[in-house]
């Protein structure tokens, strides 16, 4: 059984010039985390009294979490999604790994987090996911030494002084290391010294040293959500490998962008672009405004899409100063109408 078989081909966390491909490949990683139950965590809240930021380093642009606790405690999971993902994990390879971790996903993992920097000039691989959890350590350790001897990809290794592993990813010159921490944290990162880190860190001998900026906008997100991120971008977008245009010829005044989706009474996906330039915000919420006037048109006269509309005409973006702020809420009863459950 190969762990590495799950992961993509590559483990280029950085958001690159290969930008779509790359983000597609860590939301791999992390479903595949997922799918095969192989670390489990415990409830929590985001940054609140964990101050998980100190197990980060600095050099980071972006942040992501996912809050798979408030995903599968959400009604749409439980009606729409709840079978599958019970399927997956029922599969005989899924029970194997998740028998002998002695952990269920579905009652143990709940938090994700992940921080990246974003360089479109740089293809470098670089990027931190931690996990939080309630974890049997011996059992687990003892696990991992097990998959060891049966997959050549996969290696357990001394990190400092400390048990970790390492995990070779297809058709990348670069490893992926990690470890389990303690009985509540697993890390996974591109630089073994990451890691490292990350047992100073656990043992609260280590000061978050993640950018100021990037701290700042991810202690204003909503611990509830489902989904979070959030990225410092000044002086990072202009460099991104797109045609010029009226859409792209101010992305360098773009200082930080931030999308959260929660799912505690329906879905609601809120957020704001944060501009250098009120002028260019105002152009910006132009164009967005336009896509939402443009929305009904495009889903046309089919009545499902009914509840769409309706949500899009109250849900136009909203300009102030510099600033441009989203908010898009759609009840459970609405989404029922629309695929045909109501």
């Amino acid at each position: 059984m190969k762990i590495s078989r799950y992961l993509p081909k590559s483990n280029n966390l950085a958001l690159t010039k290969s930008t779509n491909r790359s983000f597609s490949k860590k939301l791999g990683i992390l479903l595949a985390i997922f799918a095969l139950g192989i670390i489990q965590l415990s409830p929590s809240r985001l940054l609140a009294g964990d101050e998980v930021e100190s197990f980060f380093p600095k050099d980071n642009d972006v942040f992501i979490h996912i809050n798979i606790d408030a995903l599968l405690a959400s009604d749409l999971c439980k009606d729409y999604a709840m079978t599958m993902i019970k399927d997956a994990l029922g599969k005989k390879e899924v029970k194997d790994i998740t028998s002998m971790l002695g952990i269920d996903p579905l009652k143990d993992l709940n938090h994700i987090y992940m921080v990246a920097p974003f360089d479109p000039t740089n293809s470098d691989p670089k990027g931190t996911i931690l996990l939080k959890g309630n974890f049997d350590v011996n059992k687990i350790n003892g696990s991992l030494e097990k998959i060891a001897k049966k997959d050549e990809t996969f290696t357990v290794q001394k990190i400092g002084d400390k048990s970790g592993f390492k995990i070779m990813v297809p058709n990348s010159p670069v490893p992926l290391y990690g470890a389990l921490l303690d009985s509540k944290y697993l890390i996974l990162a591109s630089d073994k010294n990451i890691v490292a880190d990350g047992f100073a860190a656990a043992s609260g001998t280590k000061k978050s040293v993640l950018n100021p900026k990037l701290l700042a906008l991810v202690k204003k997100l909503d611990p509830k959500a489902a989904f979070s991120f959030t990225g410092y971008l000044t002086g990072k977008l202009d460099k991104l490998p797109i045609p010029t245009g009226d859409a792209t010829k101010d992305l360098d005044k773009i200082e930080s962008l931030t999308l959260e989706f929660s799912l505690e009474k329906g879905a609601k996906l809120s957020g704001n672009l944060v501009t250098t330039d009120s002028k260019v915000a105002k152009n910006y919420h132009e164009q967005v405004s336009s896509l939402f006037q443009a929305a009904p048109l495009l889903l046309g006269s089919n009545p499902a899409m009914k509840p769409v509309i309706e949500v899009l005409k109250k849900s136009a973006p909203k300009l102030e100063d510099k600033t441009i702020f989203l908010n898009f809420e759609i009840s459970n009863s609405q989404i029922k109408s629309i695929i045909g459950k109501e």
